[in-house]
């Protein structure tokens, strides 16, 4: 069960990894492919999204739902003080899918999707260049999606098995 420190167990790992392979799976089927019982999965997934380990929802592939405009832009903020607040606002945009603090030549990155390339140029135009102490952007428009899925779970369990094995990590 994942701890105060946000470390999770072998088995919330293979709950987890039984989950991103198919997010409908249902618990029942979940507990038989790991040999236990169906209330510790329901239990220990019911804590993970209690403890935000876990959100469930369902993703949208751009590319089939008919956002055709789909963009990083990279914001640079000025003064720094302010990034907190302007992270805020990209929040709350309804275009908005992610938005992370950056190291490096600007301060936040952002991922748009947008109906078309005009939404596109009105949100940065109208929205996300009016931001307050938004100094400057960079935006990297995507032609094609290949992959838009979490990384897989297991890769947490082998990390930690190359820390505490080394020689079979």
């Amino acid at each position: 069960m994942a701890n105060s420190n946000g470390i999770l167990d072998q088995l919330d790992i293979e709950i987890l990894a039984q989950l991103h392979d198919d997010g409908r799976r249902s618990f029942t089927e979940i507990a038989e492919n790991l040999k236990v019982a169906t209330n510790t999965v329901r239990n220990r997934v019911n804590r993970m999204i209690d403890d935000e380990t876990l959100t469930i929802v369902g993703r949208l592939n751009p590319n089939k739902v008919g956002f055709g405009a789909y963009a990083n832009i990279f914001i640079g903020v000025e003064p720094a003080r302010h990034i907190e607040e302007v992270s805020q606002e990209l929040v709350a945009l309804s275009e908005t899918s992610f938005v992370a603090m950056v190291f490096g030549d600007f301060d936040l990155m952002v991922d748009i999707m947008c109906v078309d390339m005009n939404h596109l140029t009105e949100l940065l135009a109208t929205k996300i260049q009016q931001i307050p102490h938004v100094t400057r952007t960079k935006t990297i428009t995507v032609s094609k999606v290949y992959k838009y899925k979490q990384p897989d779970p297991r890769l947490l369990h082998q990390r930690l098995l190359s820390r505490i094995f080394p020689e079979e990590g």
